[in-house]
C-alpha cells in the first residue's frame, strides 16, 4: 500500500551502538506511568500506524499515558546526532 507523506518524514537512519543501551522503558506493559531511564534530548511518541501522539519532554523522566488508547506504541529518542527506538504497551 502506498501512503502519502506530508510534512518532514521521521525516520532514523542510523542507530549508534553506544546509544542503543542507554534508555530504557518501564514498566512494559503500562497502565498510567511510563518511565524513562537515561540520556536523551527529545522524543516523538507514535502509534502503532506512525500517527505521531505526542511531542513533549517527560515529567522527572515520567510520560503520563493514562489518556493514550490500549495498544502498541513506539518512542522515537534523539540523543546528540543519533536516534534510538523502543516500543511499549498500553494496558
Amino acid at each position: 500500500m502506498i501512503r502519502p507523506v506530508f510534512g518532514t518524514p521521521f525516520a532514523p537512519t542510523e542507530v549508534d551502538e553506544e546509544v542503543s543501551e542507554t534508555i530504557t522503558l518501564y514498566p512494559d506493559p503500562a497502565k498510567d506511568q511510563l518511565h524513562i531511564s537515561g540520556r536523551y534530548d527529545s522524543f516523538v511518541l507514535m502509534d502503532i500506524s506512525g500517527k505521531k501522539v505526542a511531542i513533549d519532554q517527560a515529567d522527572d523522566n515520567q510520560l503520563n499515558i493514562s489518556g493514550l488508547e490500549k495498544g502498541i506504541y513506539i518512542l522515537y529518542f534523539k540523543v546528540g546526532d543519533a536516534y534510538q527506538t523502543k516500543k511499549f504497551i498500553k494496558q
